[in-house]
C-alpha cells in the first residue's frame, strides 16, 4: 500500500512515529512504514531527526489472513503519526483510511 503524503508548511513528520493499525479485516497485518524521500531535519529541541519534508509517499506491505471473505471490497487502516515545527510539536494524530481491493480464488 502506498500513500502520498503532504504536510503543512514548516512541519516534519518523525519516520519512527509513524504506525499503521490494521481495523478490517480482522487478522489483517502491516509492516514497518517506508518514506520517500526521507529527510534529516531539526525538531524544537534541537535534536536531529529523520522523516519526511514537505511530501513523499508512505509504503507499507499488508499481509491478509488466510480465511478472507471474497466479498471483502476494502481494507481499513489507521495511521498514527507526529508532526512539529521547530517551534512546537503537535500531539500524536491519528488518521482513517480504506484501500480499494479485488479479492479472487485461484483455481486448484
Amino acid at each position: 500500500v502506498t500513500l502520498q503524503l503532504a504536510l503543512a508548511k514548516d512541519y516534519s513528520a518523525y519516520l519512527d512515529k509513524f504506525k499503521i493499525f490494521p481495523l478490517f479485516p480482522d487478522g489483517t497485518q502491516a509492516s514497518d512504514v517506508t518514506l520517500s524521500p526521507t529527510s534529516e531535519f531539526t525538531d524544537f529541541g534541537g535534536k536531529l531527526h529523520r522523516g519526511l519534508v514537505g511530501k513523499g509517499s508512505l509504503t507499507f506491505f499488508a499481509e491478509l489472513p488466510r480465511a478472507l471473505n471474497e466479498k471483502i471490497t476494502e481494507l481499513k487502516f489507521d495511521i498514527e503519526y507526529v508532526a512539529c515545527t521547530r517551534k512546537i510539536c503537535l500531539p500524536k494524530n491519528t488518521l482513517s483510511f480504506s484501500v480499494p481491493v479485488h479479492l479472487s480464488t485461484l483455481p486448484n
